[in-house]
């Protein structure tokens, strides 16, 4: 048996998952009736994956306020119950071997890191002199990755085929949004629970990049904020 899938580490798993809160997904199975059978469950879930039996439910597509109070509305996609437990043991299992590969200047979707840490290394670089910066977005990032490549750099870090396996999965997802049935062809599902992680691993490669040309990079998921130069320097700084 794969040491992740221990019973304890998926009822750890569920329990995560559940301080999460969260709606059902597209199989309408929501974190109340998954409880009530909880052994049962984590029980054929593991002995689907074991035999290689397991399949993830379509994501159901619901619209949430992009900020508290907004009108804007953007898509989250909602896997079901079952997959986000194992899509969290997965990630609790892989998080350290990703960990060794991500630099000091991301601060997104990382244990014991926040947005208030990346804030205060931007205004320490200010104290240290620097006044310029460049503040980058990239735009519908987390739709438009190029899957291959995120499963590619991942296979180097990870050498559980069964994780690999699941991950291809997970990324060659459908979604449902209660009357059709689409399959994007790009783009990590951003709901997911292991897509924030898989974000990083994509992202860490332009930290890099932009570190290995000696720009200071502060980066909040696809947010950054490159080196803001010192006041006698040329304004020559990247941020995402």
């Amino acid at each position: 048996m794969l040491a992740w899938l221990a019973a304890p580490l998926l009822r750890r798993a569920f329990q995560r998952v559940k301080e999460n809160h969260g709606c059902a997904g597209s199989d309408s199975v929501d974190l109340a009736a998954f409880e009530a059978t909880l052994d049962a469950r984590l029980d054929d879930l593991r002995g689907a994956v074991e035999s290689e039996d397991y399949w993830a439910w379509p994501l159901r597509r619901i619209e949430v306020e992009k900020h508290p109070g907004s009108e804007e509305r953007r898509g989250l996609l909602v896997p079901a119950v079952q997959d986000r437990v194992l899509q969290t043991a997965v990630a609790a299992h892989i998080e350290p071997f990703l960990e060794k590969e991500f630099d000091d200047c991301s601060f997104a979707y990382r244990r014991g890191r926040s947005v208030r840490m990346a804030v205060e290394r931007v205004y320490r670089y200010y104290n240290e002199g620097y006044l310029w910066l460049v503040d980058a977005d990239i735009d519908d990032f987390f739709g438009s990755v190029d899957r291959d490549l995120v499963l590619g750099r991942l296979s180097t870090l990870i050498h559980d085929e069964t994780i690999l396996r699941l991950a291809r999965l997970w990324l060659d997802y459908a979604v449902w949004d209660g009357l059709h049935l689409t399959r994007p062809n790009l783009g990590l599902p951003q709901g997911s629970v292991i897509s924030p992680m898989l974000a990083n691993l994509c992202l860490d490669a332009l930290d890099d990049r932009l570190l290995a040309e000696g720009i200071q990079l502060v980066r909040y998921a696809d947010d950054c904020v490159p080196r803001a130069q010192r006041a006698e320097e040329s304004p020559m700084c990247v941020t995402v």
